[in-house]
């Protein structure tokens, strides 16, 4: 297998775990913001090996996406909502 369809497969599977993930949110069955900061984890410097690096930064870049979604989805709900004079 060549580096370019590692890379293919490796973002195949980036996208089907973060749409699952927002797809079990939308539906209830997962916390988003707790998965999300499960997915960063805590500050920690043990990260010595480049590979461990680069996975915490893709980790993290994948809670910013689904961070960045639900955020996109509550405006939308919100702006959807008919102006309501008991909920100012």
């Amino acid at each position: 297998m060549d580096n370019m369809e590692l890379a293919g497969r490796i973002e195949a599977v980036s996208k089907f775990v973060l749409r699952l993930a927002e797809e079990l949110e939308l539906t209830g069955v997962l916390d988003g913001p707790l998965f999300c900061n499960r997915l960063r984890g805590p500050a920690r410097m043990d990260n010595q090996v480049e590979y461990l690096r680069i996975a915490r930064k893709r980790l993290a870049g994948m809670a910013d996406w689904l961070d960045e979604v639900r955020a996109e989805r509550e405006v939308l709900v919100a702006s959807a909502r008919p102006d309501d004079p008991g909920h100012q």
